[in-house]
């Protein structure tokens, strides 16, 4: 099974993407990041 360069630099780009958004997620559940985050 080969796997094209873009489709694995996608694929990269959507785990990333899905880390970050749980970053975020994790930072606004603390109150004193909502102020900086909103």
């Amino acid at each position: 099974m080969r796997s094209k360069p873009l489709e694995m630099a996608f694929y990269r780009t959507i785990v990333w993407l899905s880390d970050l958004c749980d970053l975020i997620s994790q930072l606004r559940k603390i109150p004193k990041w909502e102020k900086l985050v909103i």
